[in-house]
């Protein structure tokens, strides 16, 4: 049986990362209550996405360094963790359908936050027959709304955009040619807190 390859390197620079980008931070300035502290968790290894994130909003960025599976373990630049819990700000963005557990990894954040907390977080949706093994779960609105619920969080705000690839991508196979007509990819990012 060929494994799954669950766990991927962030890729930073190709045209629908930088298209990503640009909504993500309209969708986050919205919603920022910029009366908090600066401080945010990127829920993920060190990337070039998050730390332009931190610097367009002026953050200081901290990321986690564990497998999320398990429990959750934060790089903490020879901070103490005590001064930094609770985070004001929590960015999440294209990790849960990388979990096998998300439903766990949003209960092991919880010692990390607070009810005043922002969790902003992204997941991609495509059409069942687009499915890739690069994910462990892919969620439709009925299974991520039902994934916060159970774990105690309610979505203040949602909105999704197509995730646009370049031209060159849709004429390279079948699969990215559907993509671009009856399949396009959605991504969908949610503004939540504490229930």
């Amino acid at each position: 049986m060929k494994p799954l390859i669950l766990k991927v390197t962030p890729s930073w620079g190709d045209g629908q990362t930088l298209r990503r980008l640009r909504y993500t931070k309209n969708f986050v300035g919205k919603y920022l209550n910029k009366d908090l502290s600066k401080n945010v968790l990127d829920i993920g290894q060190e990337n070039e996405f998050a730390k332009q994130m931190a610097t367009f909003f002026q953050m200081n960025c901290y990321f986690t360094t564990s497998d999320l599976d398990y429990k959750l373990l934060i790089d903490t630049k020879e901070n103490q963790l005590n001064e930094l819990v609770p985070f004001h700000y929590i960015f999440c963005f294209e990790v849960l359908e990388h979990l096998m557990n998300p439903l766990l990894f949003l209960e092991n954040l919880k010692p990390f936050i607070s009810t005043e907390t922002q969790i902003f977080v992204s997941v991609p949706r495509r059409p069942l027959f687009l499915w890739t093994e690069t994910h462990f779960h892919e969620f439709s609105e009925r299974r991520i709304k039902h994934l916060f619920r159970s774990a105690g969080y309610k979505i203040i705000a949602h909105e999704w955009h197509i995730a646009w690839h370049d031209p060159w991508f849709y004429v390279s196979g079948i699969r990215p040619f559907l993509r671009l007509t009856i399949g396009a990819c959605r991504n969908h990012l949610y503004l939540l807190t504490l229930a």
